[in-house]
């Protein structure tokens, strides 16, 4: 109940940001029944100009979006199973941004569409909550005209989103020296490591080189550096923007030691 409370506030948010930055929406939770769980819902909207409110009564006009955009955006997700492309997630925006135009607030108060990243990370936490549900149990939100239920079979992971945001990738092999910061004496978790571009985490992918650090027989001292070849991999959204960046180192070429600090003698 908690992890999809969380959701729906983020919901909300997204949506009232979508038709102003400065709309805070806020959730009260009250009147929950025990047995079937029941608890109401209100959201709250917060710094809205006071000029808006002369010209038309926003309070009301976005309170009414907001409800009808949560049971739009929920019922299109129970018509899949899962969204695959891009092309998925847009016709969810599409319906958004339609409802806008129905309430004349699509070029008000500097609206703007959702983010697709944005909508399917909260799509993905509504999806989460409902996975501990038993085989019987049914979620649905109700408002005064429409009651919509959740669709417990939908799935978003997060190989998912990834695969749906990315609409290209480039990938790119260079030698970098680097200070590292921080290793992984254990495992396979990500090196924190300097270099002229700045601080990088980097997965360490030669695995004879690291077998031979983790089993010491390569030692790594405070303000050594390692020359290696570095492959970065980009990936891009839709609209062009750079999505991730992930670093890989590929093999180790040498270790350059450091300058030990030399440690002055204190005078008798």
């Amino acid at each position: 109940m908690t992890s999809l409370t969380l959701a729906m506030k983020h919901l909300d948010t997204l949506l009232a940001n979508s038709i102003n930055a400065h709309i805070d929406s806020h959730i009260l939770l009250s009147e929950i029944q025990g047995g079937s769980i029941i608890s109401k819902f209100k959201s709250i909207l917060r710094k809205v100009d006071d000029e808006d409110l002369r010209n038309l009564n926003i309070k009301r006009i976005l309170g009414k979006f907001l409800v009808d955009a949560k049971h739009k955006i929920l019922s299109e997700t129970n018509q899949l199973q899962k969204i695959k492309t891009d092309k998925d997630i847009s016709n969810i925006i599409s319906l958004v941004e339609n409802l806008k135009k129905e309430f004349e607030i699509y070029n008000s108060l500097n609206s703007r569409p959702i983010s697709h990243k944005n909508l399917l990370k909260i799509l993905q936490e509504i999806s989460n909550s409902l996975s501990v549900l038993e085989l019987d149990d049914t979620v649905t939100i109700e408002s005064k005209e429409k009651k919509t239920p959740f669709n417990r079979n939908f799935i978003l992971t997060d190989e998912d989103i990834e695969s749906i945001l990315t609409a290209k990738s480039e990938t790119k092999r260079t030698t970098l020296q680097l200070k590292v910061k921080k290793p992984d004496y254990l495992g396979k978790s990500k090196w924190v490591c300097k270099s002229r571009y700045g601080q990088m985490e980097i997965k360490i992918m030669d695995n004879p080189w690291l077998k031979d650090f983790q089993n010491t027989k390569e030692v790594l001292l405070p303000g050594d550096s390692i020359r290696a070849i570095i492959e970065t991999s980009v990936q891009y959204d839709h609209q062009g923007n750079e999505l991730n960046i992930t670093h890989y180192l590929i093999e180790v070429l040498e270790i350059i030691r450091g300058h030990p600090e030399i440690q002055m003698q204190l005078p008798y």
